[in-house]
């Protein structure tokens, strides 16, 4: 048994936070691709089986289910690559958001219901690998402090221990770092503020796109600026996040890049976005979907 196969990990991916955003997005006329599935969500909704809700959010989801565009691309290929590597992975079912949006709007005690939750969901997990470093540092960083019983927060920090970032995992614990590329051509990489910011993580993803055999990787002119999202910011401030968005696919742009890379669900939903919106060629894509054969 290679050392990779004798790892068994659950992936923690988006829900239903992701999903009334991307909801909000389309009320506004945009396209917007989550990476689940409308119809459950809003059953759930209706009957009851979501931690937070607030009237309305069905209605709000019907209303723009056709303009929701439900992908599970970057899911199934961090399943796909992990199970590469000999990785046993498991996706456990009732997955909701990280909560977030919620902690960073102030709403900490629902925030706290979902962190209870999580918690319960993977306790018996042996590592949980999260594609997205925001919902990486809110696992690591804000679920010990949410949870105020001492059993529920001994509880959260042992899940703190065990929560890795993708390109952290795949460094970091499990010593890969050479593979072929899956896309052909130039890449850059765009460090979302959570990962870089909240997790100090700049290198392992670079090691991995740097090592990436049939694919050249070139630095990004102000990698290290934020994209504009924000969470909320890019919809209560919509002009603002729009000019620094402006910069930041400018930037990118002019490194003559076939792709940019990110770490981050909110990151590639706004930088998508504003590259259709200019006729890009450029493609914004998550690291896991770069990542092929292990050399």
């Amino acid at each position: 048994m290679s050392e990779a196969s004798a790892h068994r990990v659950a992936v923690f991916g988006a829900g239903y936070v992701g999903l009334v955003t991307g909801a909000c997005f389309a009320e506004l006329g945009h396209e917007v691709r989550i990476r689940d599935v409308v119809g459950e969500k809003i059953e759930a909704l209706r009957r009851g089986d979501v931690p937070i809700y607030e009237p309305g959010l069905d209605e709000l989801l019907e209303r723009n289910r056709e303009r929701l565009v439900f992908t599970t691309d970057v899911g199934e290929a961090i399943v796909r690559l992990l199970r590469r590597l000999g990785v046993a992975v498991d996706c456990p079912g009732g997955q909701t958001c990280c909560g977030l949006p919620l902690f960073n709007s102030g709403f900490h005690v629902e925030a706290a219901a979902i962190a209870r939750r999580t918690v319960a969901l993977f306790g018996d997990a042996e590592a949980v690998v999260v594609p997205s470093g925001s919902c990486a540092w809110m696992v690591k960083h804000e679920y010990p402090t949410l949870l105020r019983d001492p059993t529920e927060r001994t509880a959260a920090e042992q899940l703190a221990g065990r929560t890795h970032e993708l390109s952290q995992f795949l460094q970091q614990h499990l010593g890969r770092r050479r593979f072929r590329s899956a896309v052909a051509g130039r890449l850059t990489y765009h460090d979302s503020c959570h990962l870089l910011r909240g997790l100090h993580e700049a290198e392992s993803p670079r090691a991995l796109l740097r090592g990436l055999a049939g694919a050249e990787f070139v630095e990004l002119p102000g990698a290290d600026e934020c994209c504009g999202f924000g969470g909320s910011f890019s919809v209560r401030l919509p002009e603002v996040s729009t000019a620094i968005l402006d910069k930041k696919l400018a930037n990118v742009e002019a490194t003559g890049a076939d792709c940019v890379v990110a770490c981050d669900a909110g990151c590639l939903m706004q930088m998508r976005g504003g590259l259709r919106r200019r006729g890009s060629r450029v493609r914004a894509v998550h690291l896991a979907e770069v990542l092929g054969e292990a050399e």
